[in-house]
């Protein structure tokens, strides 16, 4: 990329997620001054429909898209959708449980250039853990964003490509944003991941896009932002979808036979490596109990702050540093929601009825 782009980053909101995560819009508006949002609807009711149209009516560097009015996509499926719509030089999208305590974007611009794509937005839990995957481990998930070997692999909550390397490289291998399994990868594409040494039985969203990229000569980049936070998964906690709602989530428009099986790798009940080795298999178990440890906190927080009742969960945890570091988001978020609950009195009372 040559010189600053215009950044326009899609922040993609699932159904029945929007009254409790709009508290982070706050902060994207008042906290930053260059960066443009695009406020993405996927499956969302009515109700969140209008509000998130209205907000961005009503905000500059915001607008609205209505991605899909009534199925929920998987995040893989957005992602396709919302590069071939993209037109800029930049293709860019985060988490809706992203916030901010200052202005990362800045920052953003000014290391784009000689990238094809920059990511950020680790968990804050995920801190002290390695990111590179363990030789011999067979899943490359979203736990981790470099291969054994060191390459850069990036992730699925918060990233900025460039748009024509990445619809290039989409368009030369017919590979997308997809979660796939080694046996659903083209021959081609096999061929040239079993050459870098890099043959898995499965890969998370957006990881054999990026080591495609990367393989091109592409250089790939994480970077800690300054004053970015991202909870993780929340939006999952939120909802608290059950078995049968994930499914119907995940099912989507694409073949039922290859997507349940997807489906039955996110729920537990399939390793996509029936051979996996327990070290491996302790270290899927112990990403997901911290995972959801933090998620689950920080959704009956959003509740308790909305509701105005008190929480009735605590954070224990025998981690020191995860517990101070999840101690430190819960006051941003606390202070984040008093500035909310501020801001929102000067809003007109048309938009702040709709979810109440």
């Amino acid at each position: 990329m040559n010189g600053p782009a215009p950044v326009t980053f899609n922040v993609i909101f699932v159904r029945r997620t929007v009254r409790l995560l709009r508290i982070f819009l706050h902060s994207l508006r008042s906290r930053t001054t260059v960066a443009r949002f695009r406020l993405v609807a996927n499956g969302c009711t009515r109700a969140e429909t209008r509000w998130l149209r209205e907000y961005c009516d009503s905000h500059d560097r915001f607008e609205f898209l209505n991605l899909s009015p009534t199925a929920v996509l998987r995040h893989s499926a957005v992602l396709n959708k919302l590069v071939r719509l993209e037109r800029s030089p930049v293709f860019a999208f985060m988490d809706s449980d992203c916030f901010v305590t200052g202005d990362p974007f800045t920052h953003v611009r000014s290391t784009l250039n000689g990238h094809g794509a920059v990511f950020s937005g680790q968990p804050k839990w995920r801190a002290h853990q390695s990111s590179r995957l363990p030789l011999g481990f067979r899943e490359l998930s979203d736990a981790y964003r470099e291969t054994p070997q060191g390459q850069c692999v990036g992730c699925s909550y918060f990233a900025v490509y460039d748009r024509r390397a990445l619809s290039s490289c989409m368009d030369e291998t017919g590979v997308l944003f997809d979660e796939y399994f080694w046996d659903d990868l083209p021959v081609p594409v096999q061929a040239e991941l079993a050459r870098a040494d890099l043959q898995l039985a499965w890969y998370d969203t957006g990881k054999v896009l990026n080591i495609l990229l990367g393989l091109r000569g592409h250089h790939l980049e994480y970077v800690d932002l300054p004053h970015l936070w991202h909870v993780g998964a929340v939006s999952a906690s939120v909802t608290s979808r059950g078995p049968l709602q994930q499914l119907r989530h995940s099912l989507g428009s694409v073949g039922a036979f290859h997507v349940t099986r997807q489906t039955l790798v996110r729920l537990g009940l399939l390793h996509p490596f029936p051979c996996l080795g327990m070290e491996e298999r302790r270290a899927k178990s112990e990403y997901s109990r911290r995972r959801e440890a933090v998620s689950h906190y920080i959704a009956a927080l959003l509740h308790s702050l909305d509701s105005g009742e008190p929480a009735r969960v605590r954070f224990d945890h025998p981690d020191a540093a995860l517990v101070s570091a999840i101690s430190a988001m819960e006051g941003h978020v606390r202070e984040l929601s008093r500035d909310w609950s501020s801001a929102r009195r000067t809003l007109h009372e048309s938009a702040r009825a709709i979810l109440t």
